[in-house]
């Protein structure tokens, strides 16, 4: 391990490659972002037109700052989101979920929307952006640390390894810098070897690097190093390093967790040319088109508004002692000769007049207004505007969606530099978040749980998870995962989408199919009390279709609106028992089995009777267990929900058995009815036969 003066010498020594290697670029750069806040006109043409000997017009009349505004907001409006997927040894779906919720902890704990913002705006305007990640105490009375993205706000204070092959996830060093007054870095590193000399001496030592210590100030850097163990293993060990430095000696230093520098850069156009790297933004092309829209504006305002005023033609005398009147012609009555000098008639005074070329100003401003915006790549309909009042709306969106596309890479820039944020997050829960704690984690649709992280210290996060309450419990050291960015609208604009599609749906479905979800739509809108309509109308839902919602088995509430669903269901099917078996009743009752069959009857009742009693009780008892003991929520209801599920289908056989039976018996008393009838009518025959052969039989006998 080098001394630190060693140490501080290579440090200099690539700070000072560094420079010299971005040195054009960042020229350019630092041009553009000038440009682009309405620093438009070249010094040396804005000082002969302000402060020559007839000062003439030097107008901006920026027309970029619209199209910046428009591709930056379009950003915010559909920024991008880290998605977490999982990959292997070990990683599922669950936990890659519950690592995307912690990131989005992160993001929102860290405002990191304000970083990507700025990032990409800076990309737009100079062609480089950066953001960092970072690592500190959540707050003053806890050891824990936290994970936080913060912008850099100056795009010019990072100064990367000059290795245009090398992408920056593999760069191996990196400094960032700031220049503290004199002051302000007494105050805050007064035990530095630097803080304790003089201004003389200060500024003597620096003089190898004269830049870094002035007698204004004292250049402080972050020097991050990428230390790679042996690159020809096939696993090689990578070692993030962090250094606070000045001119002289090492301020402070530490390791960082990950596998690439925690700064976080992305850029605009990245062309190598000639050697050289040329990079440039959205400002870049349109410097040119727009200098020409402010020379053309000035012009227009100096031939139109400045113009000199048309001068009088007089005949020589006709003003003789009237010359004060004609210094001002519009404040006095005008009077003159009508006579020239030497007596002769002369006509009147006449103005001669000058037509400014209004028609050949105007071609020229819009020509040089459509200049900027082929530059930009952004047109007429992207900025709002219709170029013909007959054009169909399609027409105008398509036109909207070229000039999206134009602008695309700049976003899509950013995004990637999010993906490889993304990665180091994940490294960065694992090592930050390795001991048992309670961590916060927000779901897509802003909603918060609690859960327990822990770094392969199971037993310890089991008792964490016990004393806090919390069921859900992930070890942040097992599996692998990767990371993907979604670019599209925010989940409130999804939702909202959600719902116009959910109400056309409704619309158009049966009723009893749209009652099915109208608590999903409820619950989408944004209205007052939206939760409390949608439970209600959950509530109703499940009592309608007990089967359609399965039960939750963390949510109290869904299972015994469940079991209360299935309970009422039974119910009506029990008031269907109970009629077929007064039915049979009746038919039982004018036979000659009625006795026999009221026996059954009241049986089947009596045991459809204590079957609802039952499953009453058992409800009840549902209903006080899920409140008393949430774990045992589900295995329980379960084995209610079985039992119910086999009484049910008891009481169904016994229903059916006995339909049955009475069924036979009525058709059996029928029978016997029938022969009883048979029986009668066959007697009844023979009597009337008899009775029809006595007289015959008296006649003989006579």
């Amino acid at each position: 391990m080098p001394n630190d003066q060693d140490f501080i010498s290579q440090a200099l020594k690539r700070f000072q490659q560094a420079a010299e290697a971005e040195d054009q670029w960042r020229a350019d750069a630092l041009d553009d972002l000038e440009f682009s806040t309405g620093n438009q006109w070249p010094l040396n043409i804005r000082n002969q037109r302000e402060n020559g000997k007839n000062p003439r017009p030097c107008l901006t009349m920026d027309q970029t700052q619209q199209s910046i505004r428009l591709v930056s907001n379009e950003f915010r409006q559909t920024r991008p989101g880290i998605n977490v997927n999982p990959v292997g040894d070990g990683a599922d779906v669950d936990t890659a979920q519950i690592l995307e919720g912690c990131v989005r902890h992160i993001e929102v704990n860290s405002e990191a929307e304000e970083a990507y913002d700025w990032a990409h705006e800076s990309v737009l305007r100079a062609c480089i952006g950066h953001w960092r990640i970072l690592n500190d105490y959540a707050d003053d009375d806890t050891d824990e640390q936290e994970i936080y993205i913060r912008k850099i706000r100056n795009p010019f204070s990072v100064y990367w390894q000059p290795d245009t092959d090398v992408e920056y996830a593999d760069k191996r060093w990196c400094f960032v810098i700031v220049d503290v007054p004199w002051d302000t870095y007494r105050d805050e590193y007064g035990d530095s070897t630097l803080a304790k000399m003089s201004l003389e001496n200060a500024t003597a030592t620096g003089n190898n690097a004269p830049e870094w210590v002035t007698k204004e100030s004292v250049r402080v850097a972050e020097y991050f190093t990428l230390e790679i163990d042996s690159p020809a293993k096939k696993r090689p060990k990578r070692q993030v390093r962090w250094h606070k430095i000045n001119a002289v000696e090492i301020i402070d230093q530490r390791d960082l967790p990950g596998s690439s520098i925690p700064i976080l850069t992305c850029v605009g156009d990245d062309i190598d040319v000639n050697g050289r790297r040329y990079m440039a933004g959205l400002i870049r092309n349109a410097k040119e088109p727009q200098r020409f829209y402010n020379y053309a504006s000035s012009g227009a305002a100096e031939a139109l508004a400045l113009a000199p005023k048309a001068p009088w033609v007089v005949v020589e005398g006709q003003l003789e002692n009237r010359e004060k009147e004609w210094e001002n012609p519009n404040s006095y009555v005008l009077q003159y000769k009508q006579v020239d000098i030497a007596g002769k008639p002369a006509p009147p005074p006449q103005r001669n007049t000058a037509e400014p070329p209004i028609q050949a100003v105007s071609i020229m401003l819009q020509q040089a207004s459509m200049n900027v915006k082929a530059a930009m790549g952004i047109y007429d309909p992207s900025l709002g505007q219709s170029t013909s009042s007959q054009e169909s709306g399609v027409k105008v969106q398509r036109l909207q969606t070229q000039g999206s596309i134009a602008t695309l890479n700049y976003t899509d820039n950013v995004a990637r530099t999010m993906r490889r944020c993304g990665k180091l997050l994940l490294q960065w829960i694992a090592a930050i978040y390795d001991t048992p704690r309670v961590k916060r984690i927000i779901k897509p649709d802003g909603s918060v749980e609690q859960v327990v992280f822990h770094g392969g210290q199971e037993s310890a996060a089991k008792k964490l998870a016990e004393q806090a309450g919390i069921k859900k419990i992930y070890d942040t050291s097992v599996g692998r995962y990767d990371v993907t960015i979604s670019v599209g609208p925010s989940y409130q604009s999804k939702r909202q989408e959600a719902v116009d599609t959910q109400i056309n749906l409704l619309k158009t479905l049966p009723p009893q199919a749209a009652g099915a979800i109208m608590d999903i739509t409820a619950r989408n809108m944004d209205i007052p009390q939206n939760e409390e309509i949608a439970d209600r109308l959950k509530k109703l839902v499940m009592s309608l279709y007990p089967n359609l919602i399965d039960s939750d088995a963390d949510d109290p509430k869904a299972m015994v609106q469940k079991l209360q669903g299935q309970l009422q269901q039974l119910g009506q099917q029990h008031v269907q028992l109970s009629q077929i078996a007064q039915e049979q009743s009746k038919i039982i009752d004018t036979k000659q089995v009625e006795q026999q069959g009221k026996i059954e009857v009241a049986k089947l009742q009596e045991l459809s009777r204590q079957a609802i009693v039952k499953m009453q009780e058992a409800t009840k008892l549902a209903v006080a267990q899920i409140n008393a003991s949430k774990d045992a929520n589900q295995s329980f209801a379960e084995t209610e929900l079985e039992t119910f599920s086999i009484m049910h289908d008891a009481a169904h056989e016994v229903a059916m058995d006995e339909k049955q039976k009475a069924h036979e018996k009525e058709m059996a008393a029928q029978g016997l009815l029938a022969a009883q009838q048979s029986q009668s009518s066959d007697q009844a025959h023979d009597a009337a036969m008899a009775a029809q052969n006595q007289p015959e039989e008296v006649g003989q006998n006579a």
